[in-house]
């Protein structure tokens, strides 16, 4: 297998390199970036089509999980920078190059071992359904979303001047944020939990109604409900926000984990509850 997924990387990085470097060449940075993005995403399902390449080599992967796969690198290389900064040398023409080539290089690898990961982690041995389906939808809805708040939590303002100046532009990406969360976690609750062949579409359908308002429930309580103090001081002491604290990218996954949990552990008794009524 690991020589399989070496000679798919090796491909891919043969087609998306050398067109990327020459489009960041000829016409700059941002569409070298745009060419990269296309690229990385369109090329291993092209050459997934390609019967002559069957001998050769076969798809470690799922288009879906792929496409996850770049969306979670893109977001980690380009716009989540906070933990692991990097910047491109700006000397010679030769170093800026070089520079790029080693971001893609490194890019296009992971989006590779990340999609093999996430295949294998989808063909895992399954035990318990409420468990199992509490840590699929959390592996499918969290890890973007958390990385891009703890990009904005991470930030070290201990001037009171220039944390003033920065309040309005955090405050407005925290509100763009939460809606995207909301977006996102819902279309992975529907799409995760929609009915499938030999399931009761009523029966899934309500409890994916279910699952999706006792998340909203939950975390509208914990964004705008009433907390004791005693939790809000546990909260700041585990999530120190803008003190340059890596907790802010675990701390709100841990806490959303067990919110998402809670949601689908109720759905689930809504489910059972009612085939054991059916049943009767």
């Amino acid at each position: 297998m690991i020589k399989n997924v070496l000679r798919m990387f090796v491909l891919n990085l043969a087609i998306v390199l050398p067109v990327t470097m020459i489009i960041l060449a000829l016409q700059g940075v941002s569409l070298g970036m745009v060419a990269f993005l296309v690229l990385s995403f369109l090329t291993p399902m092209v050459l997934r089509r390609q019967d002559k390449l069957q001998q050769f080599l076969t798809y470690p992967w799922r288009n879906s999980l792929y496409a996850y796969s770049w969306i979670w690198c893109l977001t980690f290389f380009f716009l989540g920078d906070s933990v692991i900064p990097y910047a491109i040398a700006s000397g010679s023409m030769g170093m800026i190059m070089l520079g790029w080539i080693v971001v893609f290089t490194v890019c296009l690898l992971a989006m590779t071992i990340v999609a093999v990961i996430l295949t294998l982690f989808a063909d895992r041995p399954r035990f318990n359904r409420w468990f199992d389906d509490s840590l699929d939808m959390a592996v499918y809805s969290l890890p973007v979303p958390m990385l891009l708040l703890g990009d904005v939590l991470f930030l070290n303002v201990p001037d009171p001047i220039l944390a003033a100046q920065l309040s309005p532009q955090v405050f407005t990406f925290l509100q763009l944020w939460l809606y995207g969360f909301v977006i996102w976690t819902m279309g992975v609750i529907a799409i995760y939990l929609h009915p499938r062949m030999g399931q009761k579409q009523g029966l899934r359908l309500a409890r994916i109604m279910v699952t999706a308002l006792v998340w909203l429930a939950i975390n509208g309580h914990l964004m705008y409900g009433w907390k004791p103090d005693f939790f809000m001081e546990l909260l700041y002491f585990l999530m120190p926000v803008f003190q340059g604290n890596w907790l802010v990218y675990i701390t709100p996954g841990l806490l959303e984990f067990i919110v998402l949990g809670m949601s689908v552990g109720l759905g689930i008794l809504l489910e059972d509850f009612i085939l054991k009524r059916q049943a009767k």
